[in-house]
C-alpha cells in the first residue's frame, strides 16, 4: 500500500545498490553473543537441566518459554497495540463521517467545522501510520522469535542425539529420519511460540 512504500521504499533503493558489488568475506561484521545459536543453546541447555531435576513433564517447552519471555511478551503487547489501534483507527473514521453527515453550510460555523474535521483527519492517518509500521515491525518480531525457538530446539536436540547415539552399530539411516523429523517438530513449535497468540487475538480484531 501507499504507507508501506513510504515507510519501506528506501528497501528496494538498499536492494538494487547492493547488487551493483559483489559483498566479500572480509566485509561481513560478526555477530554479537547475544545473537549466536551457541549463546541462545547454552541458555536454554542451563535452563533445560533445570527442570529436568524437578521432573517435570514438559521440561523443553517450559525451558523455551523461560528463554524467550521478553521477546514473546514484546510480541503480545504489539499485538495488542494493534487492535488498541484498529479501534482507534475505526473511531475516527466513524466521527470524520458523522461529521460530514450532519453538516449544515447555511447554519454551522465553517470555521469550527473545518477545524474539528482536520482533527479527525489527523487522527485518523496517525493511527493508520502507526498501525502499518507496527503491524511490519510486529511480523519482524514473531520471525525472529520463530526462527530463535527452532534453532535452539533443534541444536538440543541434535546435540543429545548425536552424543547419545555414538554406537558404530546404530542404522544411521533411522537415526537420520529421527533428526529429521525432530527439526521438522521444532519448527511447528517455533512457528506455534512466534504466531499462536494470533489465534488468540483474532476475534478482537476488526
Amino acid at each position: 500500500g501507499f504507507l508501506e512504500k513510504i515507510a519501506f521504499g528506501w528497501s528496494k533503493i538498499a536492494i538494487t545498490l547492493s547488487r551493483q558489488n559483489k559483498l566479500k568475506a572480509g566485509e561481513l561484521s560478526t555477530l554479537d553473543e547475544t545473537q549466536t545459536t551457541e549463546y541462545h543453546y547454552q541458555r536454554l541447555l542451563k535452563q533445560w537441566n533445570k527442570y529436568k531435576t524437578k521432573k517435570m513433564k514438559y521440561p523443553l517447552i517450559a525451558s523455551l518459554l523461560i528463554c524467550n519471555t521478553f521477546p514473546l511478551l514484546c510480541s503480545i503487547f504489539i499485538e495488542i497495540t494493534q487492535i488498541i489501534n484498529q479501534y482507534l483507527s475505526m473511531y475516527f473514521k466513524n466521527k470524520i463521517i458523522h461529521q460530514f453527515s450532519i453538516f449544515d453550510a447555511e447554519k454551522d460555523n465553517k470555521n469550527a467545522f473545518f477545524m474539528t474535521s482536520i482533527k479527525f483527519v489527523i487522527g485518523f492517518w496517525l493511527t493508520r501510520i502507526y498501525r502499518t509500521l507496527e503491524h511490519n515491525h510486529g511480523n519482524f518480531l514473531n520471525n525472529i522469535i520463530s526462527e530463535r525457538i527452532t534453532n535452539q530446539a533443534s541444536a538440543i536436540i541434535y546435540v543429545k542425539i548425536l552424543r547419545s547415539n555414538t554406537n558404530a552399530n546404530v542404522n544411521r539411516k533411522e537415526e537420520g529420519e529421527k533428526i529429521n523429523l525432530v527439526e521438522e517438530d521444532c519448527e511447528k513449535v517455533g512457528f506455534i511460540f512466534g504466531n499462536g497468540k494470533k489465534l488468540f487475538m483474532a476475534p478482537l480484531h476488526v
